[in-house]
């Protein structure tokens, strides 16, 4: 097998012994850069999971990973994940059965749908205006639920939070108004966390494009228990790309070295057009460069207009879900955006997907790699069965003797 090869081997096995997926970091969502007004930026409400809570579906992972295949049979937006160890928890904005669809991942076979995290909802906001959740654990064993959700009396997005004692639900928000809402801005969505160094920091992006302003992606400090401010926003990165579409949202950040990758999605999310982009930054507060200046990840042959994109690690791995439309489906009215998999590697601060390395060769020496590690640990099981077999035998003839 080629040496060169061997790392993503590694990671394939590396996945399929991992008891459970081991999920962290931020969330995004979406709305598209032409937009008049905030009806006009969300797509109707999908079904999302088949069949209600108690579901189970089939995770998809390694075929999924190798294939650039969905990994979960199911509409999936704007996903966020929470690692809790051996179990997982994935959350995704409103469907026509839920506020906030959360789903239980339990190793890398199954996924089961709970239900609606936020059954109810505060006064101020409407049903199916509940987007892009993101959870914060505590150290108390509480969970913080940052979501994006429309301002009635605004009539624009802003970004709200709930409380719960359990991953699962039930969140509830009783607040009488928004926790984050720049109305001058355009309003706020698509919120994220982040923790570094002890100190939790809120991502979000200023929901310009509802109104003609530029829109950026901004961070804040939080206080220790996640409910208030902790300081002044600051602005990391703008819409001046032309590939953006005068958009940026949906930010996730990972922590690589002494550096902080800043991810983002751009364009219009009812598009093939919706992509991935990055910046690197030297703090969570910045100051970010985009080293690019076109997007890092488009659609893919099975993946239309990625985006919302979120990252875990795993065995040392870092690994990156996101949605996608599926083929032909795009802003359909039965159209569905699906969760994917992918394998990143970082070098000199420069984030690459292994998915977009893939060539039939790879495959077919994943495959071979994959299919030797398996002999090997079955040619050990055998033989130590075997030898104590024999063990054993000469036991019996000893004693017969």
């Amino acid at each position: 097998m080629p040496s060169a090869l061997i790392p993503s081997v590694i990671r394939l096995v590396a996945l399929v012994v991992v008891a459970g997926l081991g999920f962290s970091a931020c969330g995004g969502g979406g709305a598209p850069s032409t937009a008049p007004d905030v009806s006009a930026t969300q797509r109707p409400p999908s079904q999302g999971p088949v069949g209600g809570p108690g579901t189970v579906e089939k995770l998809n992972a390694i075929s999924g990973l190798l294939d650039g295949e969905p990994i979960l049979d199911a509409d999936f937006a704007d996903p966020f994940i929470l690692d809790l160890g051996d179990v997982a928890y994935g959350y995704a904005s409103n469907t026509t059965s839920a506020n906030v669809p959360v789903t239980r991942f339990e190793g890398y076979r199954e996924a089961t749908y709970l239900g609606d995290a936020m059954p109810n909802i505060p006064s101020w906001t409407s049903k199916d205006f509940i987007w892009a959740p993101a959870v914060l654990a505590r150290s108390d064993g509480q969970y913080v639920m940052y979501y994006a959700a429309l301002y009635n009396p605004s009539g624009r997005q802003c970004v709200s939070r709930a409380v719960s004692s359990s991953p699962a639900g039930p969140f509830v928000d009783d607040s009488s108004q928004p926790f984050v809402c720049p109305l001058d801005l355009g309003g706020a969505i698509d919120p994220s966390v982040v923790v570094d160094s002890g100190t939790t920091y809120l991502l979000y992006k200023n929901d310009g494009n509802c109104c003609g302003i530029t829109t950026s992606v901004w961070s804040v400090p939080l206080s220790s228990d996640g409910l208030s401010l902790a300081g002044q926003p600051t602005k990391l990165i703008s819409d001046d790309q032309s590939w953006e579409g005068g958009n940026t949202e949906a930010p996730s950040m990972v922590a690589v070295g002494d550096k902080y990758l800043l991810f983002y999605s751009a364009n219009n999310w009812a598009s093939s057009d919706y992509a991935i982009g990055y910046a690197v930054c030297d703090s969570v507060t910045g100051p970010c460069t985009k080293p690019e200046t076109s997007a890092w990840m488009t659609s893919t042959s099975d993946a239309q207009g990625p985006g919302g994109q979120e990252f875990f690690s795993a065995d040392g791995q870092v690994w990156m879900v996101y949605h996608g439309w599926l083929p032909g489906q795009v802003n359909t009215p039965g159209g569905e955006r699906r969760l994917y998999l992918d394998d990143i590697t970082v070098t000199n601060d420069v984030p690459e997907r292994i998915g977009a390395q893939r060539t039939w060769a790879q495959l077919f020496w994943l495959a071979v790699g994959f299919i030797v590690v398996v002999g090997a640990a079955v040619t050990v099981v055998v033989i130590v069965r075997r030898r104590r077999a024999l063990r054993r035998a000469d036991v019996t003839a000893s004693e017969a003797d």
